[in-house]
């Protein structure tokens, strides 16, 4: 009997970087935000500072030298890619208000903020430190709130109501109306995450 073997199924992060690598620097700094270091790319995520080397695919954080995890790299790499150069509207919107966010943000794709309501339930002071360290500034909402610029073009709004004798604490998290346009709803899934793994470390 013939034996057969399965094709090897294809490395979505090696075809990004090819698509990258074809693309001009000046364009992807233009749509994206971020700055040309060298022959590098540097772009500022959830706080921290990373360097893109296109020609050895490599994203490295720049105060560590430790090469970013898997989903930050497929993250960003779908940024340099996909982002445009668009103002912010200003308008906070929920995730369900993104076009085919209220059939996409169900279920596996609920945000996970569990730890965070758990750890901030009755600490103003603590969420906000924890916003700030991440590059956030305060926003005057719900009991209190802030927005981290989590990527050049999308920041995220996170809202916290205080636990009381009556109701749990409570998070949300806000987008500007333009984050559709500058990821895809799944990455913008994954830097949710991103951001609240970071938020309580």
């Amino acid at each position: 009997m013939p034996k057969y073997t399965l094709p090897s199924p294809p490395n979505p992060i090696a075809a990004l970087w090819q698509e990258l690598a074809e693309k001009d620097a000046a364009d992807i700094v233009a749509r994206s935000g971020a700055v040309t270091e060298g022959e590098n790319l540097r772009l500022r995520a959830i706080g921290r500072e990373f360097v893109i080397n296109r020609r050895n695919h490599t994203i490295i954080q720049a105060d560590t030298g430790k090469p970013a995890p898997y989903l930050l790299t497929l993250l960003i790499l779908q940024y340099l890619l996909k982002s445009r150069d668009l103002p912010l509207s200003g308008r906070l919107a929920d995730p369900h208000e993104l076009t085919g966010g209220e059939f996409f943000f169900r279920g596996p794709h609920t945000f996970n903020l569990k730890a965070l309501e758990e750890r901030f339930a009755l600490d103003r002071e603590a969420f906000l430190a924890a916003g700030t360290k991440s590059g956030g500034y305060i926003q005057p909402l719900a009991d209190t709130a802030f927005t981290i610029p989590a990527l050049p073009h999308v920041p995220l709004t996170y809202t916290l109501w205080l636990a009381d004798n009556e109701f749990p604490a409570r998070i949300d998290v806000l987008f500007d109306s333009t984050a559709e346009y500058q990821l895809p709803l799944d990455m913008l899934w994954a830097l949710v995450n991103i951001t609240n793994k970071q938020l309580t470390t």
